[in-house]
C-alpha cells in the first residue's frame, strides 16, 4: 500500500519537491521572459508549496536546496532567499524595471558574486552606481547581459571559470579584449541584435576572439559590419585561429561574412551557418565563395585521392539553402540533423536567405549559383529537398538545379514546391534525361488547387511510367 503524503520522511518529500520545481524554475522561464522584454508575472513555486500545510511550509523554509535559485525582484525578496539557500552555489536571475535606477537587489546580488554559478541580468545599467570593487566570482560558468547598458563593472572582477558569455540587445558594451567578461576560459560565445555603438570593427573583434583559444561555439548576429575593409584573405599567420571550434553562426551582410572567414583560421570539422542579411554581387558572392573554401578543403573523411567526402543532403526553404554530410537527414528534421553532425565533428553547411528561395536560388542572384558552382564541383550532393510555402518554382528553377546536381537519389519537394517539377523529371524526346540516379521521390504538404488534383495525379503516373520504361523507376 501506498503511504500518505503525511507519512513520507522529510528528505524524499524534499526530493519530490525538487522533482516538481524542475519544470517550474526560473531559468526554464527566462526564454519567455526574455522575449516579453519585462517582468514575468507569475507566483513563486515555492511560496504555493509553503500554503499547503505547517509541514510543508517548515521543511520549504528549511532546505537550502529550495533555495538555489534567485529571482531578485525586490531588496527583501533577495535578501530572504540569499539568507535561506546559506553558504551553497547560486543560479540568480536580475531584471531591472525599464528605465528605472538600479535597485539595492542587484547590490546584493553583486556582493554574493563569489557563490554565484549562473548570473543573468535584464535591462540593468552597469553605466553608474557601482563604484565598489567587486569580489571575484571563482564559480562564474555562465554569464547573459539581456538589453543592458554597460557591461559589469570591471574592478576587482575575476572570472576565472567561466565558460558561456551571452550578449543580447546591449548597449554600450566595449570590445576591449582586456575586460574580465571576455575571459580565455569561454567555450561558449552568443552576441546577437546589439546597438550600433556595441559593434566592433574587424582589428577590435579579433582581438576579443584571440583571447578565447578554446572556444567551441560561436555566433555573431548582427555583430558586423567590421568597417570599411577590402576583401583580400588574410596571410594564415594574420588570422585568429580557433582549433577547438565546433560550430559558427554568423548573421551579416555577405560581404561582412567573406571578410570575416578570410581573416580567421576554422578546424576542418566545424559546421558553419550562415544568415546573409542581403543579396550579393556577383564579386561579393565569388568571395564568399571563395572564403568557404578553406573550409572545404579540410572536411575530414577525405578519399586515397585527396577529395573532400559528398554532401549528401541539400535542403531549400524560403529562408534556408544547407548541405549536409549526412546521409541519413531527413528533410524534416534538418536543424536537428545540423546539432547531431556539430556533435559528431562533421562538417556542415547552413545558409540563409531573406528571400522567397525561387527568387534566390538560381534564378536572380549571384550568391546561390556561387555556392553550387563551388559544391558541384567538389561534391556529390545524393539527397536534395526544396520547399516553398509562397512562390512557386518554374520548370526552369529544377532543371538547372537538377543539371547541377546529376547524382541526387532521393529528391523532395514541399509544399509549392511541387509546381515545375513533374514537367522537369519527364523523359525528353532527345533522351537526356535529368537526375538520372533518382530513385526515391518524396511529395510533401503539396500545395495545389483543389480542382486540380486529378490532373497533377495524371501528370505524376505518366512522369513515374515513363521513367519506369526508360530503365530510371522512381519509388
Amino acid at each position: 500500500m501506498l503511504a500518505s503524503v503525511e507519512r513520507l520522511p522529510p528528505e524524499l518529500l524534499l526530493q519530490v519537491f525538487l522533482f516538481l520545481l524542475a519544470d517550474a524554475s526560473i531559468a526554464a522561464s527566462w526564454t519567455r521572459m526574455a522575449h516579453r522584454y519585462g517582468r514575468r508575472q507569475r507566483k513563486d513555486p515555492r511560496m504555493v508549496l509553503t500554503h499547503v500545510c505547517h509541514r510543508w511550509r517548515s521543511l520549504c523554509l528549511n532546505s537550502p536546496r529550495l533555495w538555489c535559485e534567485v529571482d531578485a525582484a525586490s531588496e527583501d525578496w533577495t535578501r530572504e532567499a540569499l539568507a535561506r539557500s546559506r553558504t551553497l552555489p547560486l543560479d540568480v536571475f536580475v531584471v531591472e524595471e525599464r528605465r528605472r535606477p538600479m535597485r539595492d537587489s542587484t547590490r546584493l546580488v553583486l556582493e554574493q558574486l563569489p557563490r554565484i554559478r549562473t548570473l543573468t541580468f535584464s535591462h540593468s545599467n552597469f553605466t553608474k552606481g557601482y563604484d565598489a570593487q567587486l569580489p571575484a566570482a571563482p564559480l562564474l560558468d555562465s554569464l547573459v547581459l539581456f538589453s543592458t547598458i554597460g557591461a559589469l563593472p570591471r574592478i576587482g572582477l575575476a572570472l576565472p571559470r567561466l565558460t558561456r558569455l551571452e550578449l543580447r540587445g546591449c548597449y554600450g558594451i566595449a570590445w576591449d579584449e582586456t575586460h574580465p567578461i571576455f575571459a580565455p576560459s569561454l567555450l561558449h560565445l552568443d552576441v546577437r541584435n546589439n546597438a550600433q555603438d556595441t559593434e566592433p570593427r574587424l582589428p577590435q573583434l579579433l582581438r576579443v576572439l584571440r583571447r578565447m583559444p578554446q572556444l567551441a561555439t560561436l555566433r555573431l548576429d548582427n555583430v558586423l559590419p567590421l568597417g570599411r575593409l577590402s576583401l583580400t584573405p588574410a596571410r594564415p599567420d594574420e588570422r585568429a585561429a580557433f582549433p577547438a571550434l565546433r560550430s559558427l553562426t554568423l548573421g551579416a551582410p555577405a560581404k561582412d561574412a567573406a571578410t570575416f572567414l578570410y581573416h580567421v583560421s576554422l578546424p576542418p570539422g566545424a559546421s558553419l551557418s550562415f544568415a546573409l542579411a542581403e543579396w550579393a554581387a556577383p564579386e561579393i558572392a565569388g568571395h564568399f565563395a571563395t572564403a568557404l573554401q578553406q573550409w572545404l578543403d579540410g572536411a575530414p573523411g577525405a578519399t586515397t585521392s585527396g577529395a573532400p567526402p559528398p554532401l549528401q543532403v541539400v535542403h531549400c526553404t524560403e529562408s534556408r539553402w544547407r548541405a549536409w554530410p549526412s546521409p541519413d537527414a531527413a528533410p524534416d528534421t534538418a536543424p536537428k540533423a545540423l546539432a547531431a553532425q556539430t556533435r559528431s565533428g562533421m562538417p556542415a553547411l547552413d545558409i540563409a536567405y531573406a528571400d522567397a528561395i525561387e527568387r534566390v536560388v538560381y534564378d536572380t542572384t549571384h550568391m546561390p549559383r556561387a555556392l553550387c558552382a563551388l559544391l558541384a564541383g567538389r561534391h556529390a550532393v545524393t539527397r536534395l529537398t526544396l520547399a516553398s510555402a509562397y512562390a512557386k518554382p518554374t520548370s526552369a528553377t529544377w532543371r538547372e538545379l537538377l543539371a547541377d546536381h546529376p547524382r541526387v537519389a532521393t529528391l523532395g519537394a514541399v509544399g509549392r514546391a511541387f509546381h515545375g517539377l513533374l514537367p522537369t523529371l519527364r523523359v525528353p524526346a532527345d533522351g537526356e534525361l535529368l537526375a538520372p540516379a533518382l530513385r526515391t521521390l518524396i511529395l510533401k504538404g503539396i500545395d495545389v488547387c483543389e480542382d486540380r488534383i486529378q490532373l497533377h495525379v495524371d501528370a505524376l503516373d505518366a512522369m513515374l511510367r515513363e521513367r519506369r520504361q526508360a530503365g530510371c523507376a522512381i519509388e
